[in-house]
């Protein structure tokens, strides 16, 4: 199968994002062309407290200085802030960027609201926020859904959290509910290659993989005809490598080109 290209990207860009000083703009170009890329896209963070006017800056600043080797698009990775899913980034924002991704799981970044501790709870909270983002115009991507909850509750970025370790705790009621809704309102949803090929292969103390209960959240998603997108959230230029795990898993569906999601210019 071939990728359009790979869309979520992490930047040098100080302050604003977080990847390593060799991720200049050219460099993740000549990186994804060495890839057979038609296209790539590079998506900083964009937090409550960001400056949108230097991301913008940036961003088109590396559009030109990659005009000459492989098709940049423009895009960020923003996250929820509230309970209801609301975006640090507004609709006048939204227009000026080629796409938008946004993670529902981001709690411990500062200014986020945290959803309660209890296990029931907090998968509840999680779920509310999945169909806000998959209703949110705003939003083209929603980028690593569930697998960093997993993460951030099993490896104590969370203190006090009950662990999560896999989605055999999500009802497949709830997962068809947001196929339903992202189907709907043409969200596309991310399979994110740094937890598919490494956090999910690990086992939980039941022994069961943590990525096997995720593989079926992913079935349920193609079956519904949910757009899907293969992503590496790269932070170093090594980890471009992780969309090729994405990619297997995404073959792995046999889903049909046009699930596969790719930005478009906003009007």
């Amino acid at each position: 199968m071939k990728l359009p290209g790979d869309f979520h990207v992490h930047t040098c860009m100080r302050p604003v994002d977080d990847g390593a000083e060799e991720m200049t703009p050219a460099a993740v170009a000549a990186a994804m062309r060495s890839r057979s890329f038609g296209a790539f896209g590079l998506s900083p963070h964009f937090h409550f407290d960001s400056d949108f006017g230097a991301v913008c800056a940036f961003l088109d600043a590396a559009r030109e200085e990659t005009r000459g080797i492989l098709p940049m698009f423009r895009g960020v990775e923003t996250e929820c802030i509230d309970a209801v899913g609301s975006l640090p980034l507004s609709p006048e924002q939204a227009r000026r960027l080629d796409y938008v991704i946004a993670a529902p799981d981001h709690y411990n970044c500062t200014g986020v609201v945290r959803p309660p501790k209890d296990r029931r709870g907090c998968l509840l909270f999680h779920q509310k926020l999945l169909i806000a983002l998959a209703e949110n115009p705003l939003v083209d991507v929603i980028s690593h859904p569930w697998a960093a909850l997993i993460l951030l509750t099993c490896e104590g970025h969370l203190p006090g959290y009950d662990r999560i370790e896999s989605l055999d705790a999500v009802p497949e009621t709830w997962i068809a509910e947001f196929a339903a809704v992202a189907r709907e309102n043409r969200t596309a949803v991310e399979i994110n290659g740094f937890f598919t090929g490494t956090y999910l292969r690990r086992r939980g103390e039941t022994g069961r993989s943590y990525g096997e209960a995720y593989r079926n959240f992913y079935r349920i998603l193609a079956a519904a005809g949910v757009m899907l997108s293969p992503g590496s959230d790269a932070h170093r230029l090594a980890d471009l490598a992780r969309i090729d795990d994405a990619s297997g898993w995404l073959e792995a569906l046999n889903l049909p080109e046009a699930q596969i999601w790719r930005p478009r210019k906003r009007a």
